[in-house]
C-alpha cells in the first residue's frame, strides 16, 4: 500500500514539474491590447487588433480590424478563454489557450461557415498599443461571412 501512494506521489510530482507551459487567467492578467493574426474563411490571412478587459467574472472582447468592430463576452474556465461575439451581420464562437506573455491561441467560427474553424493567435501588446495603434493593423477584417456565404 505504501508503495503504491509513493508510485502515485511520484507521479504527480513528474506531471506537475513536466508540465506544459500554460496559464489560468488568474495567473495572468488577461486584460489589455492584443495584436490578432489569423486565416479568414476564403483563405486570406488577416491581422488587427483586439482588446480584452475583466468585468468581475467575465471577459469583454472586442476586435477591430479594417474599420470592422466586433464585440464579444468571455468566460474562463482553467487555460481556456471562450468566447461569443457578433460582428454586426453575424454571430460567433472563439475558443482560445492562454499562454504565457499572455499570447492567446485558438479557433474561432462563425454562423454559416459550413462547420469549420479558422485559426487565430492574440499576443499582447504593449501599455500604449491603442495610442500607437489605433485604427488597428493593415488586413481583412476577420469573422466575416457574406451574404452568400452565409445563406448555404
Amino acid at each position: 500500500m505504501i508503495r503504491k501512494l509513493l508510485r502515485v506521489a511520484a507521479v504527480a510530482t513528474v506531471l506537475h514539474v513536466f508540465a506544459p507551459a500554460v496559464c489560468s487567467a488568474q495567473d495572468v492578467a488577461l486584460d489589455g491590447v492584443y495584436r490578432s493574426e489569423g486565416v479568414n474563411p476564403d483563405g486570406t490571412k488577416y491581422r488587427g487588433t483586439v482588446e480584452i478587459a475583466k468585468d468581475d467574472q467575465t471577459y469583454l472582447v472586442r476586435w477591430l480590424a479594417r474599420q470592422v468592430t466586433s464585440i464579444g463576452i468571455g468566460i474562463v474556465r482553467g487555460d481556456v478563454l471562450a468566447v461569443s461575439y457578433y460582428t454586426g451581420t453575424n454571430i460567433g464562437v472563439a475558443l482560445y489557450r492562454i499562454e504565457k506573455g499572455p499570447r492567446l491561441t485558438g479557433e474561432w467560427t462563425v454562423l454559416g461557415a459550413d462547420g469549420q474553424r479558422y485559426p487565430e493567435t492574440l499576443t499582447k501588446m504593449g501599455r500604449d498599443a491603442r495610442q500607437q495603434d489605433p485604427d488597428g493593423l493593415p488586413g481583412a477584417a476577420p469573422r466575416e461571412v457574406g451574404a452568400a456565404e452565409a445563406a448555404r
